[in-house]
């Protein structure tokens, strides 16, 4: 199994999934809060920006008044002054009167289009085409209130109501009515339980009518970046901004005479908490805490109460893979039902495994003891055969009979060497090729006597029994070949060459050669050799082995090659 990188197992991981899981299971239930968070603190702010306007307008309750009474009273006069016009005696003794009961106004008039005033309560005449408000009722006459200050005739600081006047569509002029600054509140009546910070009234031009305080210090305290002209035709509003001043408001327009005059209100913006103070949190964030919180409590939970017993649990289920060590685990009071259970089998599982694994081996021990047991008294018995045959030789009169004997003694004693190697080896069911035909050479070349030197060069190759006995068997009956037929007239002169090498090529191929040096006789005559029983056995010991064998005469030398591959075990039905 290929080693798992670190973000691998990060992300493969029980915690790590559980918290993907849940953050999927809670990010509907996170939205929603946040949805509703974000709306609870919108109807808050509603609220609160409600609450502003109401108290904005109660505020300027006083204002609204004097300007509505003004608009009524120019409503009314404007029914009667027109007919008055021509009767100057008549207007000033009339308009006197409604002035001096209202005690409110400073001036009534009755302002024609021509701009010469002869209506009025102060009974003088005047020409007004240069007043400011006479000019811009010339340009658009509609219903106005404006500053005036220092009045033409009041000669004081006031406010006029202008009122257009018609008869049918035809506009004939327009009735004027003063309020005096000194007539307009300047603080509120003790009604009012929040009180503005500052109020200041203003009309659809921009210009500011009249405020609570010092009239020439209006302007800091309106809306810094914006002119009044921007708020018209907005209806209420609230936002918050800094002032003239650098400070931070909140504001509240509401209108006093609907597309006439208007109030701006300035508030504290944490008095109706307008707007978030600095410190504080955005709505969101709650939730969203709430939600990490949530998943960081299952992790740990999930963590105590699973993860570490189940990573226990691998480690001894890991330790014990490695060597056969059962680890202590946590105790069953801290782990939970399930898992305990867990535990529990998986160690009667392993005690089992041990006693089975016990049983196997001592199977094992005692097969292997068998098998060497066979095969060491298959080489007692095959020597015993060699003893006999070697009396048997000894009383033997015909020389023929003798070589033959002696030749199948020479195979038995190969044999005999196999059994002996098979049951010294402490793997019954590996061998070493190498050490098994150095064995093999080195006995059957023992009892030459003539002592010619051998070219012995074998490497150490793992083979299967399967393939350890045929190969055996192939270097036996090749050795015994070459000694029968080593000569001295070899390839290199006088001396006699005999060579025996197994060694390993690419991949897992193996290469035996047998090489001697051939007897003073001709190669055709050693080539009737090649068809006898040696051969024939060499051919048939190849094909058990699943080798390539080539013998080749030439040269002077015999030559006997096998090239195979070393394969693992398989059950084979061939006798050899």
């Amino acid at each position: 199994m290929p080693k798992s990188t670190l973000p691998s197992r990060l992300f493969s991981g029980l915690g790590t999934r559980l918290v993907m899981l849940l953050s999927i299971a809670l990010l509907p239930l996170g939205l929603i809060a946040v949805w509703q968070t974000r709306e609870v603190t919108r109807s808050i702010r509603e609220v609160a920006e409600v609450s502003v306007l109401a108290l904005t307008e109660q505020a300027a309750l006083g204002e609204r008044r004097l300007l509505y009474s003004a608009i009524g009273a120019a409503s009314a006069l404007g029914s009667v002054l027109p007919e008055m016009s021509d009767d100057p005696e008549r207007c000033e003794t009339y308009l006197g009167s409604f002035v001096e009961e209202s005690r409110l106004y400073t001036y009534v008039g009755f302002l024609p289009l021509d701009g010469q005033v002869t209506c009025s309560s102060l009974g003088e005449a005047r020409d007004v085409t240069e007043s400011p408000l006479y000019i811009a009722q010339s340009e658009d006459p509609r219903l106005r209130v404006a500053p005036l200050r220092n009045a033409i005739f009041s000669r004081e600081d006031v406010v006029t109501v202008s009122l257009p006047v018609r008869r049918g569509d035809e506009l004939i002029g327009f009735i004027n009515i003063s309020i005096p600054d000194r007539a307009l509140p300047e603080s509120d009546d003790g009604t009012l339980t929040e009180v503005p910070l500052s109020m200041i009234l203003f009309n659809r031009d921009g210009q500011v009518i009249a405020a609570r305080g010092d009239v020439a210090t209006a302007e800091q305290r309106l809306p810094a970046n914006f002119a009044l002209t921007d708020f018209v035709g907005l209806g209420p509003l609230v936002f918050s901004g800094e002032d003239g001043l650098g400070q931070q408001r909140s504001f509240a327009i509401t209108p006093v005479v609907p597309d006439v005059a208007f109030a701006i209100g300035a508030w504290s913006p944490s008095q109706f908490q307008l707007e978030r103070p600095a410190l504080a949190f955005p709505p969101w964030l709650f939730p969203i805490m709430m939600w990490i919180a949530s998943l960081v409590v299952a992790f740990f939970a999930v963590h105590r109460l699973v993860i570490r017993h189940v990573r226990s649990l691998g480690q001894q289920m890991r330790q014990f893979a490695r060597n056969r060590r059962l680890v202590p685990g946590a105790g069953e009071s801290e782990m939970a039902l399930e898992l305990s259970e867990m535990e529990d089998d998986f160690l009667q599982m392993a005690d089992a495994l041990i006693q089975d694994e016990a049983a196997l081996e001592d199977a094992v021990h005692e097969k292997n003891i068998l098998l060497k047991e066979v095969h060491h008294r298959v080489k007692n018995n095959l020597q015993l055969i060699s003893s006999i045959m070697n009396m048997q030789i000894r009383r033997a009169q015909s020389r023929e009979t003798k070589a033959i004997l002696k030749r199948l003694q020479e195979r038995i004693l190969g044999l005999a060497t196999i059994h002996r190697n098979l049951y010294e080896t402490q793997d019954l069911g590996r061998t070493d090729a190498g050490r098994l035909v150095k064995s093999i050479v080195e006995q059957l070349t023992s009892s030459d006597e003539k002592r010619r030197p051998l070219e012995l060069d074998v490497e150490h190759i793992e083979m299967f029994p399967d393939q350890a006995v045929p190969l055996s068997l192939l270097v036996a009956e090749a050795t015994t070949n070459a000694t029968k037929y080593m000569g001295t007239h070899g390839e290199g002169g006088a001396h006699p060459t005999f060579e025996v090498r197994l060694n390993r090529l690419e991949g897992k191929s193996v290469r035996l050669l047998v090489r001697n040096s051939m007897a003073a006789r001709t190669e055709a005559d050693y080539g009737d050799e090649g068809v006898g029983l040696g051969s024939q056995l060499m051919q048939a010991f190849a094909s058990q082995l699943g080798a390539d064998i080539d013998i080749d005469i030439s040269n002077g030398l015999y030559t006997v090659t096998a090239e195979f591959d070393v394969v693992h075990f398989k059950p084979d039905t061939q006798d050899y």
